[in-house]
């Protein structure tokens, strides 16, 4: 016979009867998921602000390295002769 009292889930029910729920919570304990899920979702936006940042200024400083003028060797020594 496969009644409920002999099966796995009744069990774990038993062994966890000393946590308590509370069933009637005026939906604070969906308000708390809500929120955690908001802040989670908030600090992946973050995140990823982040790392567009980062990757602009590695762009921004590549262009201005070779945007800038190269200064010859052979060049700085000759005005230095002067």
């Amino acid at each position: 016979m496969n009644s409920i009292h002999n099966s796995a889930m009744f069990q774990r029910l038993v062994d966890d009867s000393d946590r308590s729920w509370p069933i009637w919570d005026s939906g604070m304990a969906w308000g708390k998921i809500q929120q955690q899920r908001a802040l989670l979702s908030e600090q992946e936006i973050t995140y990823d602000d982040d790392v567009r940042q980062v990757e602009l200024e590695i762009q921004q400083g590549r262009f201005e390295f070779v945007a800038e003028p190269r200064v010859n060797s052979g060049d700085a020594k000759k005005s230095g002769d002067s």
